[in-house]
């Protein structure tokens, strides 16, 4: 807009990782894995809520661990419950701080399914993301948030209706946080920095054939 130039950012940058893992059947039907994983990045992609678009930041070092479950309880029933814990910073430690805004440290999901030989079939599905950092100090913190979701349906070889309730519980958690500042009607020019959020859907009720 003004003219100036501005900082060049390489279009790709370099990244190392590494991951580790162990999968198997506990028992007929029970199919576990573990995974130990690392990763480091030259430089971060970061959203700016205010802009809306994405920068390149600061190099980032991540590690976490993720725990997957698959269990078949019998021929109708089953049960899935996923775990991840990831530690995440930024490495060139700087004096505003090393937390990476936006990045979740828990993530948990869980589903029960049935599918009858008759054609009838259901599954309810939950999913939670843990607290994250919103500015690079970790002073602000986003809120945990919870959604769950229900499917019910029939189908034969050459039909299905399915119905689908989205956020079943009506949560209004909210699913995505910004910190930035802001400036509305009567307040200071240079405006004041709060968080920005969106919350979840409304419940949705959606019907397929």
């Amino acid at each position: 807009v003004s003219g100036d130039p501005v900082a060049p950012v390489d279009p790709l940058v370099e990244s190392t990782g590494a991951e580790f893992g162990l999968k198997t059947v506990w028992f007929d039907g029970w199919t576990a894995s573990l995974a130990l994983w690392y990763l480091e990045m030259d430089s971060e992609l970061l959203f700016v809520g205010d802009a809306g678009t994405t920068e390149a930041s600061r190099p980032s070092e991540r590690w976490g661990v993720e725990f997957n479950n698959f269990w078949a309880i019998n021929e109708v029933w089953s049960v899935e419950a996923d775990f991840a814990l990831t530690e995440a910073q930024f490495s060139d430690r700087a004096p505003e701080g090393d937390d990476i805004p936006g990045a979740l440290d828990t993530v948990v999901t869980g589903a029960i399914s049935a599918q009858y030989p008759s054609g009838w079939f259901g599954s309810l599905r939950l999913r939670y993301f843990g607290a994250a950092p919103l500015v690079e100090d970790g002073s602000v913190e986003s809120e945990g948030s919870t959604m769950a979701n229900l499917a019910l349906g029939w189908s034969n070889e050459r039909w299905q209706v399915q119905l689908d309730v989205l956020n079943l519980l009506d949560s209004d958690d909210h699913d995505v946080d910004y910190f930035y500042g802001s400036r509305l009607l009567g307040e200071p020019y240079e405006g004041i920095e709060d968080i920005h959020y969106h919350v979840f859907e409304p419940r949705q009720v959606r019907v397929y054939l």
